[in-house]
Formats: C-alpha cells, sequence, structure tokens
C-alpha cells in the first residue's frame, strides 16, 4: 500500500513543514513547529504530544508524496526539483493523465525543454527508487527555475 505524506510551503514564514495532519472540513493543516526547541529531545518530547501549530490552506500549498525516492533515498514530493545528466526536472502532477511526472526546466537540449514525462521512465528495475536526485523544491529554490534564453 502507498504512503500517504504530505509537506507543506508556508506561504508567511516561508519556510517548508512536514504535514501532521489535514482538516478538510475546516480546510487547515496541522504541523510541528519546532523553532524553539534547542536539541533533538525537545524534539522529541514535542512529537509525543499533538500537532502545536496549524495553518489555513489559502496560506500554504501542499505537495504530496510520491510515493519514491531519489538515488540517495531522499522521499521524492511534488514540487521538489531534480536532476539527471545536467537535465533539471519538476515533479508535478499531471492532471489529464492522474499520475505524477516530470517536466523538464532547463536541458541542452531545446527540443525537450518543457515537455513532461511520466516519472516511472525514470525508476531503477523493479523498484520504487528514482535513477533522478533531488536537490531542491520549487518555493526555495526559486533561482533554480530561471531559463536561460
Amino acid at each position: 500500500m502507498r504512503e500517504i505524506k504530505y509537506q507543506a510551503w508556508l506561504h508567511d514564514e516561508k519556510k517548508m513543514v512536514n504535514v501532521a495532519a489535514i482538516n478538510l472540513f475546516d480546510r487547515f493543516i496541522q504541523y510541528y513547529d519546532t523553532t524553539n526547541c534547542k536539541d533533538d529531545a525537545e524534539i522529541f518530547e514535542l512529537l509525543r504530544e499533538p500537532p502545536n501549530a496549524d495553518c489555513p490552506f489559502e496560506r500554504c500549498e501542499l505537495m504530496q508524496y510520491t510515493g519514491l525516492k531519489d538515488r540517495n533515498g531522499k522521499l521524492i514530493y511534488e514540487g521538489d526539483l531534480c536532476q539527471k545528466d545536467n537535465v533539471l526536472y519538476e515533479v508535478r502532477w499531471v492532471e489529464n493523465c492522474a499520475k505524477f511526472g516530470v517536466k523538464v526546466i532547463k536541458s541542452d537540449s531545446v527540443l525537450i525543454r518543457g515537455c513532461t514525462f511520466p516519472i516511472q521512465q525514470y525508476l531503477k528495475d523493479g523498484s520504487l527508487e528514482c535513477v533522478l536526485e533531488v536537490i531542491g523544491n520549487i518555493y526555495e529554490n526559486l533561482e533554480m527555475l530561471e531559463v536561460e534564453k
């Protein structure tokens, strides 16, 4: 069974958080704010309690876990920026195919820039591990999205 996880970009705070709960009725997420934790022991204690922070949907962007890991074992979320062989990709949900894909953001080949490919074609044989490497995301690494003309 596929693991369902989300992370969220908080617009006002300009930071990424792991989502602990989603309230669809009242339209907000809950997460653990570890900003004031001094060490791992304090974080551990905090995680034993219910989430201590929330954010309405209007002030955040939810990004779903794809169920895949990159070549270094890092979880891949929509909105992540990945690379392979000097090609930069953005992980996104492809609505008309109902699956995750990768859009080519930067490439030496003009022919494939802007094209979106199924993420499955980047999987290692018989596994849920990609040959891609996560190097950032579209919120924290805007400079990577600038395309040379």
